[in-house]
């Protein structure tokens, strides 16, 4: 018999139809959801390594600046390596309404934060202007760097984390270690109170790759240097 065109009209969805029509639905929805989730997790992965790139910038434009104003104040070499913390004395950047010259000790090396990952950090002084309380500051520099009071952390920056850290010193033509005695002009042990021409700071920064794929090398030229550029050789 056939059915009347109006009543097959009127007849709604048949049971398997809205089954069907519902998982498709849920397909499309996991989907779409599944999409958002990606697209979520990506942006959050691209702005955390921003910030992390980001923090890296400011700090060794921090390092940058600070050598670039080093002075030779200190009561030692400047800058001083004792195997923990490099310090030195930099020219205090002028406050407003004030003209008169300060100075800062600075300092940097690595310390822990409240849960226990290592960082590099920056300690630095008030501005100073008396020589008692340079030699003060010079004091509890290599005092932070070893048993920090809370009053000395408080004068910490702690910076991005690091799983290592090494400093090279160019002198006489070639990288060494700052505290090597056959280092050239500039070394302590020598007495020559002389800058190194520059500095090379090797971080290892934390990751699950080769150590030597996950290092960061930052140059630093002392301004008077005029001997030519060269890679030179890292022990």
């Amino acid at each position: 018999m056939i059915e009347p065109q109006s009543m097959r009209k009127q007849r709604g969805f048949t049971l398997l139809e809205l089954l069907l029509a519902i998982s498709i639905l849920s397909v499309l929805t996991l989907l779409a959801w599944r999409t958002l989730d990606t697209l979520s997790k990506t942006d959050t992965w691209t702005q955390e390594r921003t910030e992390h790139w980001q923090g890296w910038r400011v700090a060794l434009a921090q390092w940058q600046t600070d050598l670039d104003a080093m002075e030779d104040l200190a009561p030692e070499p400047a800058p001083v390596f004792d195997g923990l913390v490099i310090q030195w004395v930099r020219r205090a950047a002028p406050l407003p309404d004030d003209h008169a010259p300060g100075w800062q000790v600075v300092a940097w090396g690595l310390q822990p934060d409240a849960q226990g990952t290592r960082r590099l950090a920056r300690w630095a002084s008030p501005v100073l202007r008396e020589r008692l309380a340079l030699l003060q500051a010079w004091q509890a520099a290599r005092l932070w760097a070893r048993n920090p009071t809370e009053a000395l952390r408080a004068q910490q920056t702690l910076l991005p984390a690091v799983d290592d850290w090494q400093l090279f010193y160019y002198r006489g033509g070639a990288w060494s270690h700052p505290q090597s005695s056959s280092g050239g002009p500039g070394n302590a042990e020598t007495g020559d109170r002389a800058a190194p021409s520059g500095i090379r700071l090797l971080l290892t920064l934390p990751g699950a790759d080769q150590p030597q794929t996950r290092q960061l090398r930052v140059d630093w030229v002392h301004p008077s240097y005029n001997g030519p550029r060269t890679e030179g050789s890292v022990p």
